[in-house]
């Protein structure tokens, strides 16, 4: 039972550093043939940096762009019972942290690393396990078998589970959208 997990374990961090390797050729390959400018990041960095915390409609944003993206994502696992959805958006959330580190060095010199990684500080740390969990939850089988044949119980527990799922969906959208910015602020001015 031990090997079969770590097996599977593996073929998830598979996923996401094909991802990141294919996510920091390209971005090299587009800045080396001029198909895309470095300097863009480090105006997204000040950008990002310099948000107010008021900013009620980058909140709007970034609570729409999650909230269609892991409705998407578990409409389609839900339909195809398949993990190859979520095998796919793993190794693409590998191949855009993979353009991001690239272009973030490339920019801001050997610290852009840790800038990279506060640019992912502290929403990440709510958006993963809802990622395992919405994966877990459309892998499961009685989870399916109750989506077919509901009952009075369990559609209150899924209903339950759901809007936990957005609560903490929206919290990471709150820290994404004031205090990330302020995050990767007092990272640049560290450096």
């Amino acid at each position: 039972m031990r090997n079969v997990r770590k097996g599977k374990n593996l073929r998830w961090l598979l996923a996401f550093c094909i991802g990141l390797a294919g996510g920091t050729f390209l971005a090299n390959e587009m800045v080396r043939t001029m198909r895309m400018d470095e300097g863009m990041v480090s105006v997204y960095i000040e950008t990002l940096a310099a948000k107010p915390f008021n900013d009620i409609h980058f909140f709007i944003y970034i609570c729409i762009s999650r909230m269609a993206f892991f409705l998407l994502l578990t409409v389609l696992a839900m339909m195809f019972k398949s993990r190859l959805f979520f095998y796919a958006v793993t190794g693409i959330a590998g191949a855009a942290f993979g353009c991001t580190v690239s272009m973030t060095v490339m920019a801001c010199g050997l610290y852009g690393v840790v800038i990279s990684v506060a640019m992912l500080f502290p929403q990440y740390a709510l958006y993963v396990p809802v990622y395992i969990f919405l994966l877990k939850m459309v892998d499961s089988r009685p989870f399916g078998d109750t989506m077919e044949h509901t009952s009075d119980g369990g559609v209150k527990r899924y209903a339950l589970l759901i809007s936990i799922v957005i609560l903490v969906i929206m919290m990471g959208c709150a820290l994404e959208s004031y205090v990330n910015p302020f995050v990767v602020a007092q990272t640049v001015k560290f450096f």
